[in-house]
């Protein structure tokens, strides 16, 4: 295995923690969202310190279960196929920009999403995450949606 394979297998790891409840789908916005977090500097774009970091910007402080995901499960091997081109920049996200929206229209950059939350479990928030990204609409606004995963901007 070499470093952008580990990479992606954390980046597919992560989409599987919080995007499964979510689908297919859910999955690829949460791994957008933090490839958004790269091209937004985040950590000077250092792919180790914004994995490393992830749960600092979660919605809630609830911990993962030490169950991994099944290789051989269908959506999982969605996931798995997928990141590679995620973390190359080479798969445009179609999950957290809508694709001919509005934006688009209009030739303006869509702004990308940053954070993300499940919504049926907004009594877990954080209060950090509550008071400076999920209500602070002039900052950050809800850019897509994926059942009940929420995207912020």
């Amino acid at each position: 295995m070499i470093g952008y394979e580990f990479i992606c297998a954390q980046l597919a790891l992560k989409a599987w923690q919080d995007g499964a409840n979510s689908g297919i789908s859910g999955m690829l916005g949460v791994a957008f969202t933090i490839r958004n977090r790269i091209r937004a500097g985040w950590y000077d774009g250092n792919w180790i310190e914004i994995l490393s970091h992830h749960r600092e910007w979660a919605a809630t402080d609830t911990p993962y279960s030490d169950v991994l995901p099944d290789p051989r499960d269908f959506s999982f091997k969605v996931i798995l196929q997928e990141v590679g081109g995620i973390f190359s920049g080479a798969r445009q996200d179609d999950v957290t920009i809508k694709v001919g929206g509005e934006a688009q229209r209009l030739s303006v950059a869509p702004p990308p999403a940053l954070y993300y939350g499940r919504i049926d479990e907004v009594d877990k928030w954080r209060p950090w995450f509550l008071e400076n990204i999920s209500r602070n609409v002039e900052k950050h606004r809800i850019v897509a949606q994926v059942g009940m995963l929420h995207f912020w901007s």
